[in-house]
């Protein structure tokens, strides 16, 4: 979305990033409060429309961190023990998240299914270019198959071409994990308008014949 906040935001980014080497590091927390204070009002405004808790907004603050870090970094030794533990760390977190069912939690308790080459085979099978499909799985698809097959939720507004790309079919099929919350919110809808469902190794598909 475009606010003036935003625009402010880039473009003290970019006079930041480019003074650093030439600010002592009391002038880069006075940066970086100036920062946080234009980021407040993006996370704000992204808030209003998804929940607060949603940490990705958070990272329009990785500047600030980036900066502030660096500034005890310029000896070689520190640098180097600084690299090591940021290794250690990346690997925990990899290792953390693939052990992580947090997203089932936030689903219903239906899991997503790691490899979608099933799904996308059944949509090649029956000719689908376009679809919507729940938030969780819609844009893993789309970005699986390079955009050869476009599927976006409904009603989103993240990226209004792939809403046009999928409102040109009279009648979209849609794609869900099978047995998800949002599946069972939406099948009533579909059953009353004349939708079928196909279940393709945990994938729901539903077209209208």
């Amino acid at each position: 979305f475009e606010s003036p906040a935003r625009h402010d935001l880039a473009r003290f980014v970019t006079t930041a990033l480019g003074q650093t080497e030439r600010t002592g590091f009391a002038e880069i927390l006075r940066a970086a409060a100036r920062y946080m204070d234009c980021a407040g009002v993006v996370i704000w405004e992204h808030a209003m429309v998804e929940s607060a808790a949603v940490g990705r907004y958070l990272f329009v603050l990785a500047p600030v961190v980036a900066l502030l870090v660096a500034q005890p970094l310029r000896r070689a030794s520190v640098a180097c023990a600084a690299i090591v533990i940021a290794i250690g760390l990346s690997l925990a977190g990899v290792a953390s998240m693939e052990g992580d069912d947090s997203f089932a939690q936030r689903n219903g308790g239906v899991a997503a299914v790691a490899d979608l080459g099933s799904s996308v085979r059944a949509l090649d099978e029956r000719g689908i270019r376009a679809a919507y499909g729940e938030y969780w799985l819609a844009y893993r698809l789309t970005l699986a198959t390079g955009e050869r097959i476009v599927v976006a939720p409904r009603g989103d507004s993240h990226y209004p071409p792939y809403q046009r790309e999928i409102g040109r079919a009279s009648r979209p099929p849609f794609v869900f994990y099978a047995g998800s919350p949002e599946e069972e919110a939406a099948r009533a809808e579909l059953l009353s308008v004349g939708y079928r469902r196909d279940v393709v190794d945990g994938f729901a598909i539903w077209q209208r014949p």
